[in-house]
C-alpha cells in the first residue's frame, strides 16, 4: 500500500509540474523537448517550392527563373550508409527573398553569440534537400559539394552565409559572400527593349483604315505606294484633305486642278498618325496640304478584317514584352555563389545594425476587440533592410527602431486575420518627451484580410 501511495504522489506532482510547463510562455512536451524550432505562422501559407527530378549519375545544372543556377557534380549524392544513389532524386528548392517570403517560413532571423541575440537582414535565404523516389532523404557525399549561384536583391559587400543548424538551434558562420551584378538580367532587359522598339516602329507606321465619307474633300494622286512600307497592305487608297485652313483647302484653291504639275511628293507628316504633308511643284507655281489616306465603301470592308487581326497580334506580342519586363526587372540585381556540403537551410545576411535607434517598451494595441490575444503573433518590419522581426507577445516588449528605416508592424489573429501599422502611420507617431526605456503604445489597423497564399501575404507587406 506504501509503494502505491508513493507511486500515486510521484504521478500526482509530474502531472502538476507538466500542466505549469504547459502554460508558460514556451511550451516543453512531456518528453521534455521545446517546441519546434521553426514555426510557420500560417498553416496554410507557404513558399513556392522549385522541384526537379534528376539523374544523380550525370552532372546536372538546374535554372530558376530569377536567374539562381544549381550545379549538382555526378555521383555525389549518397543515401544514410554512404552509398551513391542509383535511381532518380527530387531536388526541392525553396529560397526566400523577401520580407513576406521569411515571415511565411517561420525560420528564426536572428544569430546568438556569446549569449547575446543578433536580429538579421537578409540578403537572401534558400532551402535545398534531396530525396529518392521512396521518399528517402538523400545527402551530399562528404568531401563533395553542390554550388547555388543565388539570386539577391542586396549589392552590399558585407553578407555571410550562414547555415541553420536545427539541432543546436542557432545558425553556423560559413563564409563571407561577395556579390556579382547579374548581368543576365540587364542583358533581358536591353532585348525586351529592342524587341519593343520593333514593334512599336511597326504600329507608328500602321494606318488605321478611314472610311471614305461624302463629305470629305478627295484628291486624286498618282503615288508610288513602293515608297510607302506602311501603306502597301492598302489598294485603291483615296485620299482626303484633313488640314484646317482655307490656304491649304484644295476646294478654296479650285486653281491647282488645271495646272500640271511637274512633281508630286508625299511625305509623313508631325500633325497626325494618318496625315501626310503633299507638296505640288510646277515651273513656277506650288501647292502644300495636308492629306490622309481613306477607303472606299468595298475596300474598307475588305481591308478590316485582316487590319484588326495584325493589330491584335502586334498589340498581343507588346503585351507579353510589357509582362516579361515587369518580371525581369524583379530578378534579382547581384548573383551570390556558394558551395554547399550539405542539403539544408541556407542564410545570406548580415547582422542588423540599429544605430541612431530608439529603444523603448512597447504595447501592441487593437482598434478593435480581438480575442486570444496571448496567441497574436508581432512581427516588426524593416523593408529597408529586408528585415523581420518577430515578438512573442503583445505587452511591455524591448522594442528598437531607427525613424529612418521603412518601419511597419504586423500582427496575425489566431483567426489567420492580421492587423496592421504602415511605415506611414509609423512616421506619424509622435516622439516628444519619449526617451530610452519609455513605455510607448502602438495602435494597429485590424482587417478583415485572411491571409491564404504568400503572393497574398507579399502584396500586402510590399503596401505597407
Amino acid at each position: 500500500m506504501k509503494s502505491f501511495i508513493h507511486i500515486l504522489l510521484i504521478g500526482l506532482i509530474s502531472g502538476t509540474i507538466f500542466f505549469f510547463l504547459s502554460n508558460c510562455n514556451r511550451t516543453i512536451t512531456s518528453t521534455g523537448n521545446l517546441e519546434p524550432y521553426i514555426i510557420k505562422p500560417f498553416s496554410n501559407v507557404d513558399v513556392k517550392s522549385n522541384e526537379f527530378e534528376i539523374d544523380p549519375s550525370e552532372p546536372t545544372s538546374l535554372a530558376l527563373e530569377n536567374g539562381t543556377t544549381i550545379s549538382i557534380p555526378a555521383n555525389i549524392l549518397v543515401d544514410s550508409k554512404q552509398h551513391i544513389v542509383k535511381g532518380k532524386v527530387k531536388i526541392i528548392y525553396k529560397e526566400y527573398q523577401n520580407a513576406a517570403d521569411i515571415l511565411a517560413s517561420g525560420i528564426p532571423m536572428s544569430v546568438d553569440s556569446g549569449g547575446k541575440k543578433y536580429n538579421f537582414e537578409s540578403g537572401g535565404m534558400f532551402d535545398i534537400n534531396g530525396y529518392t523516389a521512396e521518399g528517402n532523404p538523400v545527402f551530399v557525399k562528404k568531401g563533395n559539394n553542390i554550388s547555388v549561384n543565388m539570386a539577391s536583391s542586396r549589392k552590399d559587400n558585407d553578407f555571410t552565409l550562414y547555415y541553420l543548424d536545427t539541432n543546436e538551434r542557432n545558425w553556423k558562420t560559413l563564409e563571407v559572400s561577395k556579390p556579382e551584378i547579374n548581368i543576365k538580367k540587364q542583358l533581358k532587359i536591353d532585348s525586351i527593349d529592342i524587341a519593343k522598339n520593333i514593334i512599336n516602329e511597326k504600329l507608328s507606321k500602321t494606318i488605321i483604315p478611314q472610311k471614305y465619307s461624302k463629305s470629305d474633300i478627295i484628291l486624286n494622286l498618282d503615288i508610288n505606294y513602293a515608297k510607302f512600307e506602311e501603306l502597301k497592305p492598302f489598294h485603291s487608297v483615296i485620299w482626303k484633305y484633313s488640314g484646317n485652313s482655307d490656304e491649304m483647302n484644295p476646294s478654296k484653291n479650285l486653281w491647282i486642278y488645271s495646272t500640271k504639275w511637274t512633281n508630286v511628293k508625299l511625305e509623313k507628316s508631325e500633325t497626325g498618325k494618318n496625315n501626310y504633308q503633299l507638296s505640288l511643284t510646277s515651273f513656277d507655281k506650288k501647292f502644300n496640304t495636308i492629306v490622309e489616306p481613306v477607303l472606299s465603301e468595298k475596300e474598307f470592308k475588305k481591308i478590316k478584317k485582316d487590319f484588326s487581326k495584325k493589330m491584335d497580334e502586334y498589340n498581343n506580342i507588346l503585351a507579353e514584352l510589357q509582362n516579361e519586363e515587369k518580371r525581369v526587372k524583379m530578378d534579382a540585381e547581384a548573383m551570390r555563389s556558394f558551395s554547399v556540403a550539405q542539403f539544408g537551410i541556407y542564410n545570406c545576411d548580415k547582422i542588423l545594425k540599429m544605430d541612431g535607434s530608439l529603444e523603448v517598451i512597447a504595447n501592441f494595441r487593437f482598434d478593435k476587440n480581438v480575442n486570444g490575444s496571448s496567441k497574436i503573433k508581432v512581427y516588426h518590419i524593416i523593408n529597408s533592410r529586408n528585415a523581420v522581426i518577430p515578438y512573442g507577445n503583445c505587452f511591455n516588449i524591448p522594442f528598437t527602431f531607427n525613424l529612418k528605416d521603412d518601419n511597419s508592424i504586423l500582427a496575425i489573429m489566431p483567426d489567420s486575420r492580421i492587423a496592421l501599422l504602415s511605415s506611414d502611420d509609423f512616421k506619424k507617431i509622435k516622439l516628444a518627451n519619449i526617451g530610452k526605456g519609455s513605455q510607448m503604445n502602438f495602435t494597429l489597423h485590424v482587417t478583415d484580410k485572411k491571409v491564404t497564399s504568400s503572393e497574398q501575404l507579399a502584396d500586402i507587406i510590399s503596401s505597407l
